[in-house]
């Protein structure tokens, strides 16, 4: 998979954002000239046309990631910007695209891209019911829709998973902020267990992914025998 970065920019204001680390760096300050502030490059909108798909079995090597560095469906985001971007998906199906959004109600006002991921960002419980209701909108077996809980930043109850593909849980990486370091973070590990068993309750497929492991980590159980 490779990331396609059309637009840049966010006003989410996420403390923890991996994305603002990278723009406001030295060594990328060519590559992001606004900074973090929302940014149209629409030069960029010919990458995926003028970018050949490996001759390869495996599915990842077919796919983008939209907009790492931006939410593209942010409430910020002018339609149109939105409209360049999948115009230019349509343009080229052979790749299989991947969004990721905090705001998952913009998905419904736009046409559906076949084969897509549909992706929602939840790190805490106030995130579920408006996630839920946007999501259970994308009435259609041609797309992925998927969660991501990275991070958690409590424990996490779903309503109705019915419509959730595919759910992702990581951890939260070191980020030096303009504030300052923000250390890495893992979610409690009686939190993931809990997501992974509403998962299985509901059929829907889960990914742990390696920094719930390590870097950070999470903190494992290491309980004592009742009688010793």
């Amino acid at each position: 998979a490779w990331t396609w970065n059309p637009i840049t920019g966010c006003e989410h204001g996420c403390g923890f954002c991996y994305a603002r680390e990278i723009a406001l760096s030295q060594r990328m300050a060519d590559y992001y000239p606004n900074g973090f502030e929302p940014t149209f490059h629409e030069y960029r909108l010919a990458a995926p046309q003028n970018t050949k798909r490996p001759a390869s079995d495996d599915p990842r090597d077919g796919r983008v990631f939209v907009c790492s560095m931006a939410d593209l469906f942010g409430k910020w985001v002018p339609k149109a910007w939105i409209n360049a971007v999948f115009e230019a998906c349509l343009a080229s199906p052979e790749w299989e695209y991947l969004f990721l959004t905090k705001w998952p109600a913009r998905y419904s006002q736009m046409p559906l891209i076949s084969r897509a991921w549909y992706g929602a960002s939840v790190i805490q419980q106030s995130d579920v019911s408006r996630v839920e209701a946007a999501m259970q909108k994308i009435e259609t077996d041609e797309v992925v829709c998927w969660v991501s809980l990275e991070p958690m930043l409590g424990p996490i109850k779903f309503d109705d998973l019915s419509w959730c593909d595919l759910m992702v849980i990581g951890s939260q990486t070191t980020t030096n902020q303009p504030n300052g370091v923000v250390p890495a973070f893992a979610p409690q590990f009686d939190w993931v267990v809990d997501v992974v068993n509403q998962c299985r309750a509901a059929g829907v497929p889960y990914y742990l992914k390696a920094n719930l492991a390590d870097n950070p980590g999470m903190s494992l159980p290491k309980s004592l025998p009742r009688r010793s």
